[in-house]
C-alpha cells in the first residue's frame, strides 16, 4: 500500500505511515462485471489509525460507482462474514446509465463520478462512523422546500464491527452548475451577487426550520 500517501484524497499526509493492511472486502455482480470495495486500515507512527475505502483490486472508481449504483437501483445489500454494505434510496432513480469519470484534478478528500444528466456520485475515501452531514443536511433542507441544494437520490454505508460508516452519496446531476467563486469574479453587475445572497439567506431560513439535533 505504498501508493496511498501519494493519492490526492489521502487525508493523513502530515503523518508518517507505518503500515497498512486490508480489513476486509465486499464483492458483487454488477451490470458491467464484478464490483467491489476494499477496506484499508492505515497505521501511523503516531496517533490513531484511519480507515479508507478503495476499489477492489483490478477495478477503478468509475466501476465501483457504477456497481454501487446498481445496488441502489436493485434495492439490495452486500454481506460478508464481517459486515454489510447497505444501499438506501431516498428518491426515484430510474434506470442506471453508464458512468463517466469526473475528476477536478485538485486536492480533495473524495472521488467523484458523473452519470451524465442523471446522477453525481461522491465516494468518501477516509471513513468515519456515523451519518455523513452532507446527506443529512441535503435531505433535511429539501424536506423544508429549499431547492438550492441537489436532491439526494441515495446513500451507501458500511455496517462493520458494530458501527456504520458512510461510503458515499448519489445526488441529482446539475449539468449546468458553475463555480460560484469563478462566477463572482466574472460578474460585471451586482445582479448575480444579489441572487447568490438571496439563496444563502433562504438556506439559513430553511436550516432554522429543521428540528434536528445536528442542526441546532
Amino acid at each position: 500500500w505504498e501508493y496511498l500517501p501519494n493519492e490526492r484524497w489521502f487525508m493523513d499526509k502530515d503523518r508518517a505511515l507505518a503500515f497498512a493492511e486490508s480489513r476486509g472486502h465486499w464483492q458483487w455482480q454488477a451490470p458491467q462485471g464484478m464490483a467491489g470495495v476494499e477496506l484499508i486500515g492505515c497505521h501511523f507512527e503516531r496517533g490513531q489509525s484511519s480507515l479508507y475505502q478503495v476499489p477492489w483490486r483490478g477495478s477503478d472508481v468509475a466501476a465501483l460507482a457504477h456497481g454501487l449504483g446498481a445496488l441502489l437501483v436493485e434495492g439490495r445489500s452486500v454481506r460478508n462474514a464481517s459486515g454489510r454494505i447497505v444501499a438506501r434510496r431516498w428518491n426515484p432513480l430510474g434506470e442506471l446509465p453508464p458512468p463517466v469519470q469526473s475528476d477536478s484534478g485538485r486536492e480533495q478528500s473524495n472521488s467523484s463520478v458523473l452519470f451524465p444528466g442523471r446522477w453525481f456520485v461522491k465516494l468518501y475515501r477516509r471513513l468515519l462512523p456515523g451519518i455523513h452531514p452532507e446527506a443529512e443536511m441535503g435531505i433535511a433542507l429539501r424536506e423544508q422546500g429549499y431547492e438550492g441544494v441537489p436532491q439526494v437520490l441515495g446513500t451507501w454505508s458500511l455496517q462493520w464491527q458494530g458501527r456504520e460508516y458512510a461510503l458515499g452519496i448519489a445526488q441529482e446531476a446539475c449539468d449546468s452548475a458553475v463555480s460560484a467563486w469563478n462566477q463572482i469574479g466574472k460578474a460585471t453587475d451586482s445582479g448575480w451577487a444579489y441572487r447568490l445572497g438571496a439563496a444563502l439567506a433562504n438556506l439559513h431560513k430553511a436550516s432554522a426550520r429543521v428540528r434536528k439535533k445536528a442542526f441546532l
